[in-house]
């Protein structure tokens, strides 16, 4: 996964579930959860979020 488009928040979220000091810059989250051969909580990133498949079902064809 490329880490490195992860929202801070999204990386702190991450970093925190696999205990790594999410107090880094970006950068510094994104190599460090890199770095790691398994990311617990990646599921919840892959999959689309409720809202955007609502927002994507709720636009009408013009």
């Amino acid at each position: 996964m490329e880490f490195h488009s992860l929202t801070k928040r999204e990386l702190q979220s991450l970093c925190k579930m696999n205990k790594i000091p999410a107090n880094m810059t970006n950068i510094a989250m994104a190599d460090a959860l890199k770095s790691l051969e398994f990311v617990e909580g990646i599921e919840e990133f892959l999959q689309p979020k409720e809202s955007e498949s609502a927002q994507s079902s709720m636009e009408s064809p013009a």
